[in-house]
């Protein structure tokens, strides 16, 4: 049981690894920061800008 439970812990830390990652400032540039967010496909792609604009509508609505 503890070995499946470290397996997916190795898992997860490989996935976060590969997908998440934290902003970076720019060189140059003070106040600006970079974001990466990897995507496996187009299908991900789209649900995430989907999901962002729906976010957008939602703060919108509020003021």
């Amino acid at each position: 049981m503890e070995i499946d439970e470290l397996e997916r812990l190795e898992k997860f830390k490989k996935l976060t690894a590969n997908c998440l990652s934290a902003l970076k400032p720019v060189k140059d540039k003070s106040g600006i920061h970079i974001a990466k967010i990897r995507v496996y496909d187009y299908y991900e792609l789209a649900s995430i800008i989907r999901n962002l604009l729906k976010l957008y509508m939602v703060a919108l609505d509020q003021e």
